[in-house]
């Protein structure tokens, strides 16, 4: 009896089980205070911040990251890194569906609000990319300006 392999040449329940625990570990890193850079969020916290934003469905229900961090406590700075940190391992790690903008969070009600969401940062990201190749092609033409040292 032949055992079906993928591309490393591993059978597919060995791949499988090798997976399971690469997520494991990545999660663990994440939400138990292991190596990765940033905020520590454990499962408590995503729990609670998956419950707090259920409030918030529909772009007329918006909370801000400042108002997040009050709800739940969240020891933070003006800008919110550790709250919006929180919200995207929350996005990452449990896929709940949540969408921000520079006015707040909520969760979406529809495909339509999930679809306008990918295409405003679709968009931003090629602005982005256009704008760090014009800087780079303005580099390369000018240099520095006058007066200003070369890195």
């Amino acid at each position: 009896m032949a055992v079906a392999t993928g591309a490393a040449g591993l059978d597919r329940e060995h791949r499988k089980l090798i997976l399971e625990r690469v997520r494991e570990q990545a999660t663990r890193t994440v939400t138990d205070g292991g190596d990765r850079d940033g905020p520590n969020v454990d499962g408590d916290l995503l729990d609670d911040l998956e419950e707090l934003l259920l409030d918030h469905v529909g772009s007329d229900n918006k909370i801000t990251s400042g108002e997040v961090a009050d709800e739940l406590d969240i020891d933070d700075s003006e800008a919110n890194p550790k709250t919006r940190e929180a919200i995207r391992i929350l996005l990452e790690e449990r896929q709940f569906p949540v969408i921000g903008s520079s006015h707040g969070y909520h969760v979406p009600e529809s495909r339509e609000q999930v679809d306008e969401q990918v295409e405003s940062l679709q968009s931003r990201a090629a602005s982005i990319q256009e704008r760090s190749q014009l800087i780079k092609e303005a580099w390369e033409q000018r240099g520095p300006a006058p007066g200003a040292g070369e890195s």
